[in-house]
């Protein structure tokens, strides 16, 4: 599972946002420089599709009203998605770069955290709008179920 997820993230190493150093230490790569440490990838996936769904759910299920049935609306989501995705995939790395948390064979660097930040946030962009294409859940939304596809 943790190489299915590190291949999404490193977009199949077509052209990855971080060094590969970064990939090792977010598969597990701990401080005593083996592979038993935290694995990474899965538990900052696991963040981004309950964050999206929640960010979902607010826009289609908790605000739902008239007034936010325009698009705008929905690429306001969009971002508040992307940017709380983006920063928690920031973090967790940033914080073991600053307690000096990872191995000392590793090369980490703050663009590295930010590639993984990002390459996150696109990642939520994709799922917020999987699930926003998909017909059924958006059914039941009342006043925003033909947003952002139908306008």
């Amino acid at each position: 599972m943790i190489e299915f997820l590190a291949g999404l993230y490193e977009w199949w190493g077509l052209s990855p946002l971080y060094a590969t150093d970064m990939g090792d230490h977010l598969r597990g790569y701990n401080i005593s420089c083996s592979y038993d440490g935290t694995p990474w990838y899965s538990i900052v996936a696991s963040i981004m599709v309950v964050v999206s769904f929640l960010t979902y759910s607010a826009y289609y299920h908790v605000i739902d009203k008239s007034t936010w049935q325009r698009r705008e609306h929905w690429v306001i989501f969009l971002a508040i998605n992307f940017i709380i995705n983006f920063f928690i995939a920031y973090a967790i790395p940033m914080n073991d770069l600053s307690t000096e948390n990872y191995c000392s064979e590793l090369t980490l660097s703050i663009g590295d955290c930010i590639g993984f930040g990002v390459s996150n946030g696109i990642w939520a962009i994709i799922l917020f709008s999987l699930v926003s294409l998909s017909p059924f859940p958006r059914k039941l939304s009342v006043n925003c179920r033909n947003t952002p596809w139908k306008q």
